[in-house]
């Protein structure tokens, strides 16, 4: 240990041999970044510390499953949304979907279904429209 000019500084010196490591050395080539390094950039007046608003939720209008020759298909209404509302016709070729007078969302909501309507909407294939059904489930 050396005292080096000036109060309180030291230097230490110490020797040891080298050993080449037998791990490669790290590639300098460019590479995508991992997602804990991605850093969202803000936009002029944008705070990222401060709460954030959620993305309005986007409910299809529908969604369908198929088991063998039986097919579902469901519609997403209001759970508010009357049987006697619900105008469904299946034919062989289509399928007509009304609903009447929808319900409304709560003063100062607003709601993220949007209600569908369907006229003479064809089928991929036919189906046998004197086994098919209906039901409403809220």
């Amino acid at each position: 240990m050396a005292r080096l000019e000036g109060e309180g500084k030291y230097a230490v010196f110490a020797s040891s041999q080298f050993h080449p490591s037998l791990t490669p050395r790290p590639s300098n080539a460019p590479r995508d970044p991992l997602p804990e390094e991605i850093a969202p950039i803000p936009r002029a007046g944008e705070n990222l510390d401060g709460p954030s608003a959620a993305p309005p939720i986007k409910v299809p209008l529908y969604s369908w499953s198929q088991v063998g020759d039986s097919i579902t298909v469901a519609f997403f209404l209001p759970a508010s949304t009357p049987k006697s509302h619900i105008r469904i016709t299946l034919s062989a070729r289509s399928l007509s979907l009304h609903i009447i007078d929808p319900p409304e969302p709560p003063a100062g909501l607003s709601s993220p279904l949007q209600i569908p309507f369907f006229e003479k909407r064809e089928w991929w294939d036919g189906i046998d429209s004197s086994a098919s059904f209906w039901m409403w489930e809220s």
